[in-house]
């Protein structure tokens, strides 16, 4: 057929169908399946009930095309379906026209319900809600009728629907329209077979109360009538064969008409929700009727969650279009019914019970903080559904009990009541055994007495007869407290309210999980059990609440913290609290029970760890700064100066039983310091060997360690390395959970019967060689290294740097400068020399041939060329003055005067000088050196002198004649006149001065006398100088003034000084020039002078002038008159190049003041050519200092090489010596800690209860007991324990004394929640791992936290939180794994950024990388394997199987994918399997082939590693971005682990090349890494990144020493190597170029950069020499002096090596630890051991004093009363009398005495009472009272006992010890002095007590 008709439509009509508008007919399509297309299509539908319509014209439809009709409809008539009273099977037709052709006709079937029929549940089921008809006149009538009772009831008659949001006053409303409806009488009808079927008749609301019948669902719609008349919203609950109804106490509806979710009704019907409630209509039948009951009656229904089908909301029908059917009028029908009498029912109780809603909104705020506690307890959590937190077993170890009100019991529970448990009560039948959880509320017959039970009788019922009850409550009391005794953890909890939970929709099993968990303990008692609340709050089942938030999303507000109420917590607001929350899950709720139980989980104890113990957690530092975020303590700083560690640690104050290098040093040390770090350790660094020695020394240092690892393989790892060491039996493993009691004590009873040996005699004595040898090697590094005189350049630079110039040297002479030069100086002279010395000599020319040489302009003069020009004019006119004054002195003192500046100054200053003398006179010149005619001249001076003072002074006051008066005659006459009588001499002296005042007025009588005395003074020397001035006129020719002679006088000595001047200044004699100035002293001198005699100064200032612009320097070898004529004619000529000039100038001067001298002396002598001026200089400077460094260096002056390899080999014979000794020095100190087994050693101690557990094999004794019983013996026994986070947990306290040391060993791989309780158990920290491997193996598990919870989530590992506080850190560096560096080069340059020391192998040439390509594809969309590749693996498997010369090397194969890892594994296997001799071949390699993938291959490695890449191009050739787990974040470093495994050989096997990676489609870090990878694997080639050449010096030697060994025919290679370490020099034989033989290491950088002595001549060799290298040192000073000898050696060893490694060298440098027997000490050595007792009878003092000071020597320390007793037997009395004490108390003074229990002690002296040590047990010879022993000895018995016991009861320690005493039975008096003895060791602080016994204080 041309067209297909497609019609969907609902084949079951009713009116209520029609009257809600509800569509019969959904869907009408034609579709034209035919070849042509169809015109002018109609569509006609028509038939006896249905309308006729026919639809519009679609002129077109197109072949192959379908079109929807949409303008007509399948219609009933409905005026038919009104008339209907029973049901009618009709029809309709449907025809389809192409214009009026009828094309198709098809009839289709219809069925018609009668008006008051329902179509069922079946065919939309919400049509229901048409059948409640509130507007009817009979259910008017019941509203009016229930106001009244609800009058009757509230007071109140007004229907006020949901107006004050009380639900009770809702249910008030329900309740009166119950009881009204109940008055009516209506009597139930049954209800139709299968009445959900379609075709339900349904009698309506009015016809119910006219007819008084009903069935359930009549009853139900005409409940939901009355109710919606007014205002009340119900609904219809459908269950099979059943319905009732449901009532909303809250203006709400469902959020559909049809819920199909019993829970959700249950829910809303629960407590503190009372959203709804339920109500059993068909009770409204019956006589009496309870409104309660008939609620009750209906929630049990609802608890069948089996039959419930449907709930169908009346409100939400209405929402949605569901409107009431009309009221139907017949006019004489037959269908009604006729009215009868009804019956009346008696009563119905309509009281309605109060019901409680919280406000479940208002706590929605009320949150606690989150903290990283509660994370970490998260995150323990098991989400497994055998988890019983998740999924409660109601079976062996959980009992459920019969709670109808679990609220009351918490209560009871809080308050410390105490439930006695009993069976099932008699008589009850017994309850479905197959349900997982029974419900009460099914038996509620017994709630009375049950309720009575738990509230009066305080009994708990469980559902089990009393057999089976106190079997299954046994089980639980046993298994709890097995758990209690083995882990610390109390698992008992009673649940109260229990989740029922579906994994799924439409899972079909109900889980269970406790809501609230009560810790209790389970007692037996009077042959019941009982339960009490623990001293622990109760807490919610975080596992489940955090299970359904990270699964379900679902999150439950208002019960963090727990709600509480006056008991404890608010049990049913917290019920509704997650009843609210669970709304919409689909039959989930809250089942209201209790059940006691054993709760854990997989890790439940580290969750208990931090759940229980949060303040512990807290108060630990480390914990506490992870919680915080940040550090709450200050760590002490790392010392990472190891050099100078090296030179004062001395080797015996540390412990290294194995290997070490520098960095795995640093990190011992720091352990032995209590420092809390983290230890980085990258693959192949030796973890393992650090934690050995790291582990090792902290107990030599006396410290208990906790080594804490996730994985048992990397935990034995470790131990079998302790084991090889000797420490195994100090080391207890206790690392899985399921380790046993035997294992555990086997190892205790190792421990305690440990063999003891004595300290190495010879241990002092070896460290102390060893330290010297070291100091002396450090010495030589630090003499070769660093500056002893202050210099900044050491020895070993100054040679390196001597030795790349290939010039000569200069001659240098080391300055001030050039002795202390440093690098910036170094800098600047290589500027100066190599770039700007011959830039100025290319521009300015030879110095010494340059025109202007011998001026030195500065730059002002550049700068101002006319001053230059003036200047030089001035010069030239200078310079002829010169010529003038050079011809005078010539003539003057001769032509032989030299011609200088010198003579020109000092010869114009002589003659100027000459020209200056006052005297003209040739004798001047003699008269200046004779002394005596000077001082005769001087004489006569003084007198003209006082003559004319004389003269000045008299002609001042008086005329000139008074100088030429008889001055003697007046005064004498004047006298005469004094000496006479008063009157003539007044007379006489008026005559006489009347005459005198013609001379002065002045001249009176008191003056007189003294004028005249002037005067005659004034004669006589005018008388004296006129008889000398002949002499002077005779010496100088003529008279001379006063003034002139004095003149003369101050002239002489100048003309002196000038002439000595002159003299000395050119090495003249004085007489000689004396007697050739003689002539000049004329007056033609000055005329000849006129105009010079300025010269020297005019020259001077010139000079000075010009010194701002110019200075000169002539030539010395020509006369300075010509040469300042000629060179100021030669500069002025040439001024021009004054610039040019300058340069040199300004560089000479920068050389000269850099103290470069010599250099300016070679450049202008031209001695050097400039272009190897800066090398010669610099070879010679480095050479001079080299020498010096050398002789000043008592060491390196007399160093030979030869000898100092044999102090080095001598150091590496003592390193490997003492090593051995520390392993025994180690275990003598450990094995003599141990506590010696006694035959007296107390049972009750730590000692003999271990004795026991090991005799009985711990019979009743767990293994958290056993070692709870022991915590003071188990340190000594067992300082170091190694276990897993979980045993940590489950066997130590967190309460027990602290391990002083903490190790994590993969710390990477363990979460921080598994973490924070090992470390909480210790006080330093050591964090082990690589943020660079794998990170833990729950890192892609589901998130844990919140969104807004991720501020605080830790990270993945415990290493990356310790790195976010930034603890200190420390990184081992030196890589050992790989035996040839290519095998790690990709992963130290990828990911290590090249800080991984590796070592260089022999065949370096080669590489041991191979990527081997092969033909195959990807099946990625099936399989997801690589066949191909897997092929091509086990074929080179077998291959090297096969082979005898790669048999030796172990396999290891690692595949990219779990997937591709089973298809090798399967492929292999069945290669084995078909040739067995495979197999057997396989089973001899040392070790076992694994094949493994990145998700588990960390920990292993193997000689060869063969990689399956497997991904790859599919069949089509297209290649997915998705490499699995690289593509994922950690993917790089799960490529990092893989690659990093090869010891010898890697193979990469691959379908895909690094091309066919396309880094554009993927951002992942591991895809990117697989590329490059590839790229390495391919090519050989990284991406180099750039770095500091920091060996260049040592490749300088290593070159000049390559040179000459390449020359002699030996291929040789520099700086071989691809990490920080190198080969300086590797040398290859001829006849093998393509393997080297000898590794040469030069002292250079490198050796200086290598922190330890060890590492430079300990382990490089080493690790070299195990890598078949031949090592041989090259020591910088004997090449720098004797490089032919160097290389004679050399040649020498050489020639002594085979062409080939004879055997390949054991990496292993200590053999395991063995003790011989004469290590063995037969007895332990304790801190005091018994005494023998002096004799007593062979005293000879014959005198008092004597003998009582012998008693007191030999018997010390001896009580008073002893003493008194020895006193009195020596005076022969009977008893110790007054007398005889008397006599002892005089004596006292003599002895030192302490006071004891009831007296003193006395010792000879001071000294004696502190040295003793030990106790004198009584003997048959010996017997001494209790009061005669000395505490002391008491005290030091009971020292014995206890040390002996290690924890002992004090009672039984001083019973030994009254037995050690000789005391066989204890006394009253023996007990009090043993008390008084204990008790003065406690106040000492030598005992503690603690828990009641006895130990010694650490």
């Amino acid at each position: 057929m041309m067209i297909e008709l497609h019609i969907d439509y609902i084949k079951n009509v009713n009116y209520a169908l029609l009257h809600n508008h509800i569509p019969v007919c959904s869907s009408i399509e034609l579709a034209n399946v035919g070849e042509e297309d169809l015109l002018d299509i109609s569509v006609s539908i028509g038939g006896r009930f249905v309308q006729e319509q026919r639809s519009a014209i679609y002129s077109r439809i197109d072949r192959g095309s379908t079109v929807r009709i949409s303008d007509v409809a399948v219609l009933p008539k409905a005026d038919a379906l009104l008339e209907l009273s029973e049901r009618v099977i009709s029809s309709f037709t449907v025809q389809i026209y192409s214009g009026e052709e009828v094309l198709l006709s098809r009839e289709y079937d219809l069925e018609l319900m009668a008006f008051d029929q329902w179509l069922g549940t079946q065919i939309l089921p919400q049509c229901l809600a048409s059948f409640v008809v509130p507007n009817q006149p009979a259910v008017g009538r019941m509203v009016v009728k229930a106001s009244a009772l609800l009058k009757q009831m509230t007071g109140a008659s007004a229907f006020v629907e949901y107006q004050d949001g009380d639900p009770n006053t809702v249910v008030e409303q329900v309740s009166a329209i119950f009881a009204a409806l109940h008055q009516e009488g209506i009597i139930y009808r049954a209800v139709p077979a299968s009445y959900e079927a379609i075709g339900q008749r349904i009698t309506l609301a009015d016809q119910v109360l006219e007819s008084h019948q009903g069935n359930c669902i009549e009853l139900t719609l005409l409940m939901a009538s009355v109710l919606e008349a007014v205002g009340i919203n119900s609904g219809v609950v459908i269950m099979s064969g059943h319905a009732f109804l449901g009532v909303w106490l809250s203006e709400v509806c469902y959020r559909q008409s049809i819920c199909d979710d019993a829970s959700f009704l249950e829910k809303a019907c629960s407590e503190g929700i009372s959203e709804m409630l339920v109500l059993e209509c068909t009770d409204l039948t019956k006589d009496y009727a309870s409104f309660e009951h008939a609620q009750e009656i209906a929630r049990q229904h609802l608890k069948r969650d089996n039959e419930f089908q449907m709930f169908i909301d009346i409100a939400r029908c209405r929402l949605e279009g569901i409107i009431s059917l009309p009221t139907r009028l017949s006019e004489g029908g037959t269908w009604k019914l006729a009215p009868e009498e009804a019956p009346k029912h008696t009563a119905c109780a309509i009281e309605a019970t109060h019901r409680t809603r919280y406000d479940l909104d208002r706590a929605y705020d009320d949150k606690t903080e989150v903290n990283k506690l509660d994370i970490w307890e998260r995150k323990l959590l098991d989400f497994s559904l055998r988890n019983n937190f998740l999924n409660l077993s109601v079976r062996s170890r959980a009992i459920q009990f019969i709670s109808f009100d679990v609220a009351s019991i918490e209560d009871y529970l809080q308050e410390n009541t105490e439930y006695c448990i009993h069976p099932i009560p008699e008589g009850v039948v017994r309850v479905d055994r197959e349900e997982r959880l029974l419900r009460s509320s099914m038996i509620s017959s017994l709630e009375p007495l049950i309720l009575n039970d738990i509230t009066r009788q305080k009994l708990l019922h469980t559902y089990y007869a009393e057999d089976e009850t106190q079997l299954i409550l046994k089980n639980i009391y046993r298994h709890a407290r097995t758990t209690r005794e083995e882990t610390g953890a109390n698992p008992l909890y009673l649940a109260i309210g229990l989740l029922r939970w579906y994994e799924k929709k439409n899972s079909p099993r109900a889980r269970y999980a406790p809501l609230l968990l009560l810790p209790v303990d389970l007692i037996y008692k009077r042959g019941r059990y009982y339960i009490r609340k623990r001293d622990e709050e109760i807490s919610l089942n975080i596992t489940l609440i955090e299970y359904i938030r990270q699964t379900y999303g679902i999150r439950i507000k208002g019960i963090d913290p727990l709600p509480r109420d006056e008991h404890g917590v608010d049990v049913p607001l917290i019920f509704a609290q997650v009843r609210d929350a669970l709304r919409e899950q689909s039959k989930w709720d809250v089942e209201e029970e209790c059940v006691l139980g054993a709760f854990s989980f997989n890790k439940y104890l580290m969750w208990h760890d931090i759940h229980n113990h949060r303040e512990e957690l807290l108060s630990h530092p480390v914990v506490a700064s992870l919680v915080s975020g940040s550090l709450q303590w200050q760590p002490q700083p790392l010392q990472t100066n190891l050099a100078e560690e090296d030179k004062h640690l001395t080797p015996g104050s540390i412990a290294l039983p194995v290997p070490v290098d520098s960095s795995q040093l640093s990190a011992v040390l720091e352990a032995g310091r209590g420092s809390s770090f983290i230890l980085y350790g990258p693959p192949g660094t030796g973890k393992s060997q650090t934690i050995t020695n790291l582990i090792a020394n902290a107990l030599y240092q006396g410290r208990r360690v906790l080594f804490v690892a996730e994985k048992m393989a990397a935990l034995s790892v470790v131990q079998s390395r302790l084991e090889k060491i000797g420490l195994d039996p100090f080391c207890l493993e206790l690392h899985s959970n399921k380790v046993t009691k035997k294992h555990v004590l086997e190892q205790l009873s190792k421990a305690l019967h440990a063999a003891k040996i004595r300290e190495p005699e010879e241990y002092d004595t070896i460290a102390q060689k060893l330290y010297e040898r070291r100091t002396l090697l450090i010495q030589y590094m630090e003499s070769l290294h660093e500056d002893r005189e202050g210099a900044k350049l050491s020895l070993y630079e100054c040679i390196s740097r001597y030795e790349s110039y290939e010039v000569e040297p200069l001659e240098v002479a080391l300055n001030e400068q050039l002795a202390h030069l440093d690098g910036g100086f170094i800098t600047h002279c290589e500027e100066l020399l190599g770039s700007k010395l011959p830039a100025v000599l290319n521009v300015a020319g030879q110095p010494s041939e340059h025109p202007l040489v011998g001026q030195w302009p500065t730059l002002a003069c550049i700068q101002e060329p006319q001053t230059l020009a003036r200047l030089l004019d001035e010069g030239v006119t200078l310079a002829g003055r010169i010529q003038r004054a050079r011809i005078l002195l010539t003539e003057i003192f001769g032509a032989d005067l030299e011609d200088s500046e010198r003579s020109l100054r000092l010869g114009i200053d002589l003659l100027s000088e000459i020209s200056a003398s006052p005297l003209m006179h040739s004798s001047v010149a003699a008269i200046a050196f004779d002394e005596h005619q000077i001082a005769q001249l001087r004489s006569s001076w003084e007198h003209l002198k006082y003559r004319d003072e004389l003269r000045a002074m008299l002609t001042a006051d008086c005329r000139e004649e008074f100088l030429e008066i008889d001055a003697l005659s007046l005064l004498q006459e004047w006298k005469a006149i004094e000496d006479s009588w008063f009157l003539p001499r007044f007379f006489a002296s008026r005559s006489y001065l009347k005459k005198m005042r013609f001379y002065s007025e002045k001249l009176q009588a008191q003056t007189v006398a003294g004028y005249l005395e002037r005067v005659l003074e004034y004669q006589k020397e005018v008388k004296h100088c006129a008889g000398e001035s002949g002499g002077i006129h005779q010496l100088l020719g003529r008279s001379l003034s006063t003034t002139e002679l004095g003149s003369l006088l101050d002239y002489l000595p100048r003309l002196v000084k000038a002439v000595e001047a002159f003299a000395e200044g050119l090495q003249l004699s004085v007489s000689a020039i004396r007697e050739s100035i003689k002539p000049a002293f004329t007056e033609e001198l000055k005329h000849q002078l006129r105009g010079l005699d300025a010269l020297s100064g005019e020259w001077s200032q010139y000079i000075k002038e010009a010194e701002p612009w110019v200075s000169y320097q002539f030539p010395s070898d020509s006369s300075f008159s010509v040469a300042l004529s000629s060179c100021f004619s030669r500069w002025q000529t040439h001024q021009g190049l004054v610039g040019k000039w300058y340069s040199w100038i300004q560089l000479r001067g920068e050389l000269s003041s850099q103290g470069l001298d010599i250099v300016i002396r070679e450049v202008e002598a031209k001695r050097v050519d400039a272009a190897q001026l800066m090398q010669a200089f610099f070879k010679g400077l480095y050479r001079a200092l080299a020498e010096q460094k050398i002789a000043q260096s008592e060491l390196l002056c007399t160093f030979e090489g030869e000898l100092f390899d044999q102090q080095v080999q001598r150091y590496k014979e003592l390193t490997a010596e003492f090593q051995e000794l520390s392993k025994k020095m180690l275990y003598a100190r450990l094995s003599n800690q141990l506590p010696h087994v006694y035959e007296d050693i107390d049972n009750s101690s730590e000692i003999g209860r271990l004795n026991r557990n090991i005799a009985n094999g711990g019979r009743g004794t767990s293994i958290r007991q056993l070692l709870d019983d022991i915590p003071n013996l188990l340190p000594r026994l067992c300082p170091c324990m190694l276990m897993s986070p979980m045993s940590v947990a489950q066997y130590i306290d967190l309460g027990a004394e602290k391990f002083d040391l903490v190790v994590f060993d993969e710390a990477s791989q363990m979460p921080t929640s598994e973490a924070v309780g090992a470390i909480a158990r210790g006080n330093a920290l050591i964090v082990v791992g690589d943020p660079k491997q794998m990170p833990p193996t729950s890192f892609f598990s589901t998130n844990s936290v919140e969104e807004e919870e991720e501020s605080i989530d830790d990270l993945e590992s415990i290493l990356q939180d310790c790195q976010a506080l930034s603890l200190p850190s420390l990184q081992l560096n030196w890589h050992y794994r790989s035996r040839h560096e290519s095998l790690i080069a990709f992963s130290n340059h990828e990911y290590y950024d090249g800080e991984l020391i590796t070592f260089p192998s022999v065949d370096d040439q080669a590489t041991k990388v191979r990527f081997i390509h092969i033909k195959g594809t990807y099946d990625k969309g099936k399989t997801r394997q690589n066949k191909a590749e897997a092929e091509a693996i086990v074929h080179e498997v077998c291959r090297r199987l096969r082979d005898d010369s790669l048999r030796g090397e172990s396999l290891g194969i690692v595949a990219f994918s779990a997937a591709q890892q089973n298809l090798i594994e399967d492929t292999l296997t069945e290669r084995m399997a078909r040739d067995t001799s495979l197999q057997e071949l396989a089973d001899q390699l040392y070790e076992p082939i694994f094949i493994k993938n990145l998700e588990n291959v960390q920990g292993d490695e193997r000689d060869v590693i063969l990689f399956s890449i497997g991904y790859g191009a599919d069949a089509t050739g297209q290649v997915s971005m998705n490499f699995g787990p690289l593509n994922k974040a950690g993917g790089e470093r799960r490529l990092n682990v893989a690659v990093s495994r090869a010891r010898c050989e890697m193979l990469v096997f691959s379908t895909m090349t690094s091309d066919q990676i396309d880094l554009r489609r993927t951002k992942a870090k591991g895809v990117e890494g697989l590329k490059h990878f590839l790229e390495y694997a391919e090519r050989q080639t990284l991406v180099r990144r750039p770095q500091p050449d920091t060996d260049s010096a040592d490749r300088i030697i290593a070159e000049q020493i390559a040179n000459r060994l390449q020359k002699a025919g030996y291929p040789a290679m520099t700086q071989l190597g691809r990490s920080n370490f190198k080969v300086n020099l590797a040398v290859a034989l001829p006849s093998a170029p393509d393997c080297y033989r000898l590794g040469i290491l030069i002292d250079g950088e490198a050796y200086r950069r290598t922190q330890t002595t060890r590492d430079r001549e300990v382990v490089q060799p080493s690790v070299l020499g195990s890598l078949d290298w031949e090592v041989m040192r090259v020591w910088s000073p004997d090449w720098f002096r004797q490089p032919d000898l160097v290389i004679e050696r050399i040649l020498a060893r050489l020639k002594s090596l085979p062409e080939r490694p004879l055997k390949q060298q054991s990496t292993a440098v200590s053999s395991p630890f063995a003790i011989t027997e004469a290590d063995l000490i037969a007895e332990p050595i304790s801190s005091s051991e018994a005494l023998e007792y002096p004799a007593t009878d062979s005293y000879t003092s014959t005198s008092l004093e004597d003998f009582v000071r012998e008693v007191v020597a030999r018997e010390q320390p001896i009580t008073y009363s002893l003493l008194s007793k020895r006193v009195a037997a020596f005076k022969s009395f009977a008893r110790v009398s007054s007398t005889i004490t008397g006599i002892v108390d005089a004596l006292l003074p003599m002895f030192f005495a302490v006071s004891d229990r009831d007296g003193r002690t006395l010792w000879l002296t001071q000294k004696d009472g502190e040295q003793w040590k030990g106790y004198r047990p009584n003997t048959a010879i010996a017997k001494r009272s209790i009061e005669e022993i000395p505490s002391v000895e008491l005290m030091e018995v009971l020292l014995e006992v206890v040390k002996q016991n290690v924890s002992i009861a004090p009672d039984a320690a001083t019973l030994i010890a009254a037995k050690r005493m000789g005391f066989s039975r204890r006394g009253a008096n023996v007990d009090a002095a043993f008390s008084y003895a204990l008790e003065q060791l406690q106040q000492s602080g030598l005992l503690l007590e603690n828990e009641g016994k006895l130990i010694l204080s650490r």
